[in-house]
C-alpha cells in the first residue's frame, strides 16, 4: 500500500525481505521480484546457518550496492562494513541503514580490491568473521581475493550471476584453506540460459 512506503527522499522504493529499499533509477536491483526474494533469503540463510565455533560478529558486505541483502542480515551482527564502487549506491545504502535503525552499519565507496587491501593492512585474520560477496559478472578481482584470504573470515557467502567466474573464484579460495559447502542456483531469468547462484564457503578446521 502506498501509505506503507517510507518518505526519506529516495526516488524509488522496492520491497525485499519485508523491507522497502530506497534506490534510484541508476541503481542495480534485481528485476524479477519473486526470484530476488528467494535469492536474498537463500543468501541470508546460508550466512546465518548454524555452525560449530562460528558466531556472527562482524560482516563484510563487498559489492553491496544499495545495501541488500546485507541489511537483511545486519540485525544479527555487531558491525557491518559495506563496500561499493558506485558512490550513489553507497549513499542509498547509508540511507537504507538509517531507516532500518542500523547504526552499526557503515559504507565506503571505492574499488573493492583497494578497500579490502587497506582493510587487510589494518586488521588481522578473523577480525571480520563473515563476508558477503555479490560481484559483477567478471567475478572478484584477484587482489580482492588475496586481501580476503589475509582477512580470513570463517564464512563466505558468494552471490554470482556468472557460473564461470564463480567456479574460478571458488577454486582459487579452495587452494588456500576454504571448502565449498553448498551451491544453490536460482532461476532469475526463466527461459534463458542465465542463472544466479549462491555459494557458501567455510574455512577448513
Amino acid at each position: 500500500r502506498r501509505g506503507d512506503l517510507p518518505d526519506d527522499g529516495a526516488p524509488l522504493y522496492l520491497p525485499l525481505g519485508g523491507r522497502w529499499f530506497g534506490i534510484d533509477p541508476a541503481s542495480f536491483f534485481q528485476v524479477n521480484s519473486r526470484a530476488a526474494e528467494l535469492l536474498a533469503a537463500t543468501a541470508v540463510d546460508l550466512l546465518l546457518s548454524p555452525q560449530a565455533g562460528v558466531t556472527p560478529r562482524r560482516l563484510l558486505d563487498v559489492y553491496c550496492g544499495a545495501g541488500a541483502p546485507g541489511l537483511l542480515a545486519a540485525g544479527h551482527f555487531d558491525e557491518v562494513l559495506g563496500m561499493e564502487y558506485d558512490r550513489r549506491a553507497v549513499l542509498l545504502a547509508e540511507r537504507n541503514a538509517r531507516r532500518f535503525g542500523f547504526g552499526h552499519c557503515r559504507y565506503e565507496a571505492g574499488d573493492a580490491a583497494r578497500l579490502l587491501t587497506a582493510l587487510a593492512r589494518k586488521h588481522g585474520p578473523g577480525h571480520w568473521d563473515h563476508a558477503l560477496l555479490d560481484p559483477p559478472r567478471g567475478g572478484v578481482a584477484p587482489e580482492a581475493l588475496e586481501a580476503l584470504l589475509h582477512l580470513a573470515p570463517e564464512r563466505l557467502v558468494y552471490i554470482s550471476c556468472n557460473p564461470a567466474t564463480l567456479a574460478r573464484d571458488l577454486a582459487y579460495l579452495e587452494q588456500y584453506g576454504y571448502q565449498t559447502v553448498k551451491v544453490q542456483p536460482v532461476d532469475m531469468f526463466p527461459r534463458t540460459h542465465h542463472v544466479e547462484s549462491v555459494a557458501l564457503m567455510s574455512r577448513k578446521m
